[in-house]
């Protein structure tokens, strides 16, 4: 587990690499509401007035919560919804296997994306 930890914090460093720009996270302990949404579209608006560099991609906002519903989502964010995710989290961790099935899933839409993007591939083979 410890290899496959260190692995994967390694792919992390290389994807970091192709990303400008800001992130916010915010983990709820309740179902997700509009005020936690708006709250988020104010850290995102600051974030992007005050912070940003030039070149910068748009800041995104991560909304972590234990339930969510996709239509008071839409409608609180209308346009912003492009940059302020929310996702409803597992009460549990998942297993040795499962995280690995994940990892490998992920690694072969990332190797998708920068394939499509002319970006260059680098360390991404070890776990096939």
């Amino acid at each position: 587990m410890l290899k496959l930890i260190q692995w994967l914090i390694r792919e992390w460093e290389v994807v970091q690499q192709h990303i400008t720009g800001l992130a916010t996270y915010d983990l709820k302990t309740k179902p997700l509401s509009h005020a936690d949404l708006g709250q988020m579209q104010l850290y995102v608006n600051y974030y992007d007035q005050v912070c940003r560099s030039e070149g910068d991609n748009p800041t995104i906002g991560l909304i972590l919560c234990t339930q969510k519903n996709d239509a008071m989502v839409r409608y609180t964010l209308g346009e912003k919804g492009k940059q302020i995710f929310a996702s409803k989290y597992q009460f549990h961790l998942p297993t040795e296997a499962e995280l690995e099935a994940e990892i490998k899933r992920e690694l072969k839409d990332i190797k998708y994306r920068l394939a499509h993007e002319g970006q260059k591939e680098e360390n991404l083979d070890e776990f096939n």
